[in-house]
């Protein structure tokens, strides 16, 4: 899909979206995707749409360690590793343009697929602190027919009747949500 549908631009600079970022370097422009690192002619690849370029500085590192830091990279990117919110062009691009020695990448070119990320890894805490909480929950349920199986004397029968009436309750629904791929 083109760019075009996901940047937001404000005709002058792009506010923040989903963009390809690679990094011109001697004459090359160096991208990352889900094949790896590659060289192209600037601006010629045809799967994005040109926005702007971005002058990061010139490198002090001279050719032939350009080419160790390029293939340090290339080792470092494979494209197996290549993932859409974390490890992607923008991040490459960032990486590249650390090691190249020029600075930082503007934060608003990686914006979208930083936020995403961060979505992605809170949803991941809260799935696990869900499945915790239902795990623990299913131990307390298997400890109530115990609770509940007490004598009278040992706690009051009232208590007893109401423990009976929530294993009831909610045993069931805990085994169907088992039934259903729950952990």
């Amino acid at each position: 899909m083109p760019n075009t549908l996901l940047s937001f631009s404000s005709g002058v600079v792009a506010l923040g979206g989903a963009f390809h970022a690679a990094v011109e370097v001697c004459g090359g422009e160096w991208m990352y995707g889900s094949n790896g690192v590659r060289c192209i002619p600037p601006r010629s690849d045809e799967g994005h749409v040109y926005e702007c370029s971005i002058y990061m500085g010139r490198t002090m590192l001279d050719r032939e360690q350009l080419a160790c830091v390029l293939h340090e990279l290339a080792q470092q990117w494979p494209g197996e590793q290549y993932d859409l919110l974390s490890r992607n062009c923008c991040s490459f691009a960032a990486a590249m343009c650390q090691r190249l020695g020029v600075g930082e990448l503007p934060r608003w070119v990686d914006r979208l697929p930083r936020l995403l990320h961060g979505g992605r890894e809170a949803g991941i805490v809260a799935l696990q602190a869900a499945l915790r909480a239902r795990s623990a929950t299913i131990a307390l349920m298997q400890e109530l027919p115990a609770v509940a199986a007490q004598p009278c004397d040992e706690q009051p029968c009232d208590d007893r009747k109401a423990v009976h009436k929530l294993h009831g309750e909610v045993a069931p629904r805990l085994e169907q949500g088992a039934a259903c791929g729950g952990a």
